[in-house]
């Protein structure tokens, strides 16, 4: 909280402790209401996750644990308005900035494992949706950059105030760093990331040989998670105004608080309606949504079997396993040449299609199916359904 010189409190009306100027209830408003369909959404994730689909993965469970987190902003965002935020600095009454002050540290602090988490879970999901090790690579220097943030200004929180009571118990804050200094690049590079990361499977879902319907469907879900961005900008500014363009803090944080609440619940909202697709095909068929079953697609093309202990369902490749996983399990070495071959038993996979090479088989080398290298082998339009196949069930 930045210490106004004397000249600007003298020009300070008078406070007014019975009806003083309020900024209203949006932010109680937006806190319940958009915390509610976070809730809402996350549990229809789980149950598409768990119960339509039976096979959870660690971007479910990140999603699952930044929910604490964001319940814990929400309930500090509305508490706030208790202690002062929302009034102008001259109705505040200062037997209240100790309160104010440690729920403003407390959103702060639980803000960052808050976006950690969300990150990492879009990032989890990239790597099972990508194949190629381009993208992989990225997602891994990502990740290793949004645990390097966390750790970073993690830190900055710890060191706010020496001691850190400071924070909340001194007005002049003796011993602490300068709020700016500690919060502006925290966000600022926040927003960076959240925009590099949105932009990372650009390249490889243009790729997708993909319907114009279902490419329209992508970048509907790209402008999904821009919408936290924009709120994440927002913020944003007016963190800069009440840091640095105001000595109103009280009345300008208030514009904080209302952005950070609708920046966090948009990022788990937008980013868990794709998986949702599931929900909508088996509740509400008639908005147009095609089944993505892989079976329904493969069945003629990639053989099929009755027998779900093969890992085949009856429609063709199970549900629980992909594809490269499915022709990695039965790999084996040939003698002749020295190679990696596929060897698939005619009973166990009738119809499999392997993937040529210059000699005629399937070189696990070269024609690797998580990291094609020859375009002759991405063009392949067998290849190009499996990767349609492959953003389905991402989805």
């Amino acid at each position: 909280m930045r210490n106004p010189p004397p000249e600007v409190i003298k020009s300070w009306p008078k406070p007014n402790y019975v009806n003083p100027e309020y900024a209203g209830p949006e932010l109680a408003i937006i806190g319940v209401t958009f915390t509610t369909l976070s809730v809402i959404v996350m549990s229809l994730r789980m149950y598409v996750r768990l119960h339509l689909r039976k096979a959870a993965s660690w971007d479910d469970w990140l999603m699952v644990a930044a929910m604490p987190f964001l319940m814990g902003i929400s309930a500090s965002a509305i508490v706030s308005t208790k202690y002062g935020w929302g009034f102008h600095i001259w109705d505040f009454k200062f037997s209240e900035f100790r309160q104010s002050r440690i729920t403003s540290y407390i959103c702060q602090v639980l803000f960052i494992p808050l976006m950690t988490l969300v990150k990492l879970s879009i990032l989890a999901s990239y790597l099972r949706f990508f194949t190629e090790k381009i993208y992989i690579r990225l997602a891994w220097i990502q990740v290793g950059l949004v645990l390097a943030w966390f750790v970073a200004f993690m830190v900055l929180m710890l060191i706010a105030c020496i001691p850190l009571s400071n924070y909340w118990n001194s007005f002049l804050q003796k011993g602490c760093m300068e709020e700016e200094y500690r919060l502006l690049p925290g966000i600022y590079s926040n927003a960076v990331m959240d925009v590099m990361i949105l932009v990372t499977p650009c390249p490889a879902l243009w790729k997708l040989h993909l319907p114009v319907r279902d490419r329209i469907v992508l970048i509907g879900m790209m402008c999904l998670g821009f919408i936290s961005c924009v709120a994440g900008c927002v913020k944003s500014w007016y963190m800069y105004r009440t840091l640095v363009g105001t000595y109103d803090v009280t009345w300008e944080g208030y514009n904080v608080w209302v952005w950070t609440d609708l920046e966090i619940n948009l990022a788990v909202i937008c980013t868990s309606i794709p998986v949702l697709r599931p929900f909508a095909q088996k509740y509400f068929p008639k908005l147009g949504f095609k089944s993505s079953n892989a079976g329904s697609r493969y069945g003629n093309r990639w053989g099929s079997s009755s027998n779900p202990s093969n890992g085949l369902g009856s429609g063709g490749i199970y549900k629980h396993q992909t594809i490269h996983q499915f022709v990695r399990s039965r790999q084996t070495e040939d003698e002749d040449d020295g190679g990696s071959t596929i060897a698939l038993s005619p009973a166990e996979f009738p119809t499999a299609k392997t993937y040529p090479t210059s000699s005629g088989s399937y070189d696990s080398r070269s024609n690797d199916v998580r990291n094609p290298s020859r375009s002759e082998f991405r063009n392949d339009p067998t290849y190009n359904d499996y990767q349609k196949d492959r953003y389905n069930n991402y989805v």
